[in-house]
C-alpha cells in the first residue's frame, strides 16, 4: 500500500488493534470500514459493492467507532501507531484531518 489512500486505510486498521472494544467486528468489517474512511477522507467515492455490504452488516457502526479512534489518536496514551503514520514513509496520514462524520 504505497499510496496515501492505502496508508490511511492501514492506519485506520492499525488503530483498531490497540482497542479491545473493536474485537466485536470481523476482520473483513474492519477492513471495509478502513477503506471506506480512507476513500471518503481523500475525497473519493466508495464502491457500489461496499455500499451494499454496508447495508447488510454492522459496517456503519464500525465506521463510526473507527472514526472516533482516528479523531482521538493524537491524544491516546498508546501513540506508537499515530507516531509511525506521521512520517514521510507513511505519507503523514495521521496528520490528515478526520472526517466530521462518516
Amino acid at each position: 500500500m504505497h499510496s496515501p489512500v492505502g496508508q490511511l486505510a492501514k492506519y485506520c486498521v492499525d488503530l483498531t488493534l490497540q482497542e479491545y472494544d473493536m474485537r466485536k467486528y470481523a476482520p473483513t468489517t474492519i477492513a471495509a470500514a478502513a477503506l471506506h474512511l480512507a476513500l471518503k477522507t481523500m475525497g473519493m467515492r466508495p464502491s457500489v459493492a461496499e455500499l451494499k455490504l454496508q447495508a447488510q452488516t454492522n459496517l456503519a457502526q464500525c465506521i463510526h467507532d473507527m472514526l472516533i479512534l482516528q479523531k482521538g489518536a493524537c491524544h491516546n496514551n498508546l501513540k506508537a501507531v499515530f507516531d509511525f503514520y506521521s512520517t514521510d514513509t507513511a505519507f503523514f496520514v495521521s496528520s490528515i484531518k478526520a472526517l466530521d462524520h462518516s
